[in-house]
């Protein structure tokens, strides 16, 4: 059984909860964890600088169908002006998670 992890890079904590709790009040996932990182990047872009960032990973458990739009969504909620947004098949998923989620998401969202 497989599902899909949403990978979104947020500045902040209440950032990716915002984006957390609209996915899953638009059924769009079933969950998502909030984990810290930090980061470095080239930034501005071009101008050869790195730069270093804290800040967390949202990582929100749905299913291929709704990728497109959980990924629509993140784009519309976040700060950033060029987010990362990835995914990443999560598969041999226990089947009572995988039944758990499956109810839980909307069924054409």
């Amino acid at each position: 059984m497989t599902i899909t992890w949403l990978i979104v890079s947020c500045n902040s904590t209440a950032e990716a909860s915002r984006i957390g709790n609209s996915l899953l009040k638009k059924r769009m996932a079933a969950c998502y964890d909030v984990v810290p990182k930090s980061s470095a990047f080239f930034w501005p872009p071009k101008k050869g600088k790195i730069s270093r960032a804290k800040g967390v990973f949202l990582l929100a458990s749905t299913l291929p169908r709704h990728l497109a739009k959980a990924k629509h969504l993140v784009v519309s909620k976040h700060s950033d002006k060029i987010p990362f947004i990835g995914s990443m098949k999560i598969e041999h998923v226990n089947p009572d998670y995988y039944h758990w989620l499956t109810r839980e998401l909307a069924p054409h969202a």
